[in-house]
C-alpha cells in the first residue's frame, strides 16, 4: 500500500471505531544509524526517525475514547510516511484487511454499536463526545478549542496564570 491508501485503512479500520487519530502516538526521535536504536551516548543519535504506538479503540459508559496500546502494532520509519505504511501492514496482519473473516465481524460488531464521533479541546486536552446539536463546553471557539476572547489577548494569558 501507499501512504494515501495506508492512511486511509487506518482510518476506517474497525479496531480504531473512527477515533484513528486518538489511537496514534507520534514520536521523532533521534537513533543511531548503525543500530536504528537510541543510544546511551547521544553523539551517536544523529539519525531522525519517526515512531508510531497505537492500539485499538475502547469507550467508556459515557462514549470517551481510551485507547489501547498494542506493542505488536509498534513500528517506525525515516519518514512518517513511511512508519504509517508500516503501520497500516502490522493492523492488517493482525487485525484483518477488508477481505478477511476478522475484519468483517469487527466491521459487524461496529456496526451494531451507536456511531460516536470523539472530540477534543487543545486547551483542556479533554475528550468530549456530543451530538452536533449538543452544546459545546466552551461556547463559539470550538473550532480551536481555546475558550478565549479574542478581543482581548493579555486577559486570555493572565487568565491561564
Amino acid at each position: 500500500m501507499n501512504f494515501f491508501d495506508s492512511f486511509q485503512f487506518l482510518n476506517k479500520h474497525p479496531i480504531f471505531s473512527d477515533a484513528f487519530s486518538y489511537c496514534l502516538d507520534v514520536s521523532v526521535v533521534k537513533v543511531d544509524p548503525d543500530t536504528d536504536r537510541i543510544e546511551d551516548e547521544e553523539k551517536r543519535n544523529t539519525k531522525v526517525q519517526i515512531w508510531l504506538e497505537c492500539g485499538p479503540a475502547e469507550f467508556d459508559e459515557n462514549c470517551n475514547v481510551h485507547p489501547m496500546h498494542d506493542i505488536s502494532l509498534d513500528c517506525g520509519g525515516d519518514t512518517f510516511e513511511e512508519a504509517v505504511v508500516e503501520l497500516a501492514e502490522r493492523v492488517k496482519l493482525k487485525y484483518g484487511g477488508p477481505d478477511t473473516p476478522i475484519y468483517t465481524a469487527l466491521m459487524k460488531e461496529l456496526s451494531c454499536r451507536k456511531p460516536v464521533k470523539p472530540k477534543r479541546t487543545v486547551f483542556e486536552n479533554e475528550l468530549y463526545t456530543f451530538d452536533d446539536d449538543d452544546e459545546f463546553p466552551f461556547g463559539e471557539h470550538h473550532n480551536t478549542g481555546f475558550p478565549f476572547d479574542d478581543d482581548d489577548p493579555e486577559d486570555n494569558l493572565n487568565s491561564l496564570i
